[in-house]
C-alpha cells in the first residue's frame, strides 16, 4: 500500500528450478548433512543475507549470503567449504543466476592454556560441583585473538535451553552470578599460586604496537637521550 492506494502489479514470468539441478542440489544437501552428522561439534551459520538494492518496491538484482563454519578440525571446515563451492557451480551451470563463493577469512583453531583451564576447572568444582564440563568453543575471534598474544583460557555460563548463537540466546541471573564467582576464584588461584608459566607472560605488556619498551630511567627521573622516548 502507498498513500492509501493499492498498487497492482502484473505478475511476471516464473523461473522454475530445473528438475536436474533440483536433484543435484538435493544430493549435495545430503552430502552436506552426512559431513555434519559425523562432526558433532560443527557449527554452520548463515547469519547475514543482503539484498541489493534493498528497496521495498524493487526486485533485488543481487544477493549476498555470509556463511560461517566453525569446527575444531580444520579438515572438516575445508570439506564443508568444498561442498559449498560445488553447490555454487551446480547452480551457475543450470542458470539463470550465477553463484560464486568468496573466502573472506580463515581462522586457525587455537588451544587454550592448560594451566589456566585447570584453575578455572578447580574453581568451578568448588562453587558448582559436578556441574561443569569441558567443551570446544566456536568463539574464534575471542580465543584466537588472545591466544596468539598470551596464555588464554575461556569460561562460559550455560544458555537457557542450550540455545547458542541465536537471537533468543539468554542466560539466567543465577548462572551469570555463578560464572562471575568462578571467574574470581580462578583468578585468585592463579594470582596466589606459583605464577602460571611466567615465561609465557613475559613481554605481554600492554603498550601501543610497534613501540619499543623503554629501559627504566636512572634515579632522578630522566633517562639518557638514547633511551628517552620521542614525543
Amino acid at each position: 500500500m502507498s498513500g492509501g492506494d493499492a498498487q497492482l502489479h502484473r505478475p511476471g514470468p516464473r523461473l522454475p528450478v530445473p528438475i536436474p539441478i533440483a536433484v543435484a542440489l538435493s544430493q549435495r544437501e545430503q552430502a552436506l548433512l552426512a559431513v555434519c552428522g559425523s562432526c558433532h561439534r560443527t557449527v554452520w551459520t548463515t547469519g547475514r543475507i543482503t539484498l541489493d538494492p534493498g528497496a521495498p518496491g524493487i526486485i533485488p538484482g543481487r544477493a549476498e549470503m555470509l556463511f560461517q563454519i566453525r569446527d575444531d578440525d580444520s579438515n572438516v571446515v575445508v570439506r564443508l567449504e568444498g561442498l559449498l563451492q560445488t553447490m555454487a557451480k551446480d547452480v551457475t551451470a543450470a542458470g539463470p543466476c550465477a553463484v560464486s563463493i568468496e573466502r573472506i577469512h580463515v581462522g586457525v583453531p587455537a588451544a587454550m592454556n592448560a594451566s589456566i583451564q585447570d584453575a578455572v576447572e578447580a574453581a568451578a568444582e568448588v562453587h558448582t560441583p559436578m556441574k561443569s564440563l569441558h567443551m570446544h568453543s566456536g568463539a574464534g575471534r575471542m580465543r584466537i585473538s588472545f591466544a596468539i598474544l598470551m596464555p588464554a583460557g575461556m569460561l562460559f555460563v550455560p544458555s537457557i535451553g542450550g540455545i547458542s548463537h541465536h537471537w533468543t540466546e539468554n542466560a539466567s541471573d543465577e548462572d551469570i552470578a555463578s560464572g562471575a564467582t568462578v571467574f574470581v576464584e580462578a583468578c585468585r588461584r592463579m594470582l596466589s599460586d606459583v605464577p602460571v608459566e611466567a615465561a609465557l607472560w613475559e613481554g605481554c605488556v600492554a603498550r601501543p604496537r610497534n613501540r619499543p619498551i623503554t629501559p627504566t630511567p636512572a634515579a632522578g627521573g630522566r633517562g639518557s637521550p638514547a633511551t628517552r622516548p620521542r614525543t
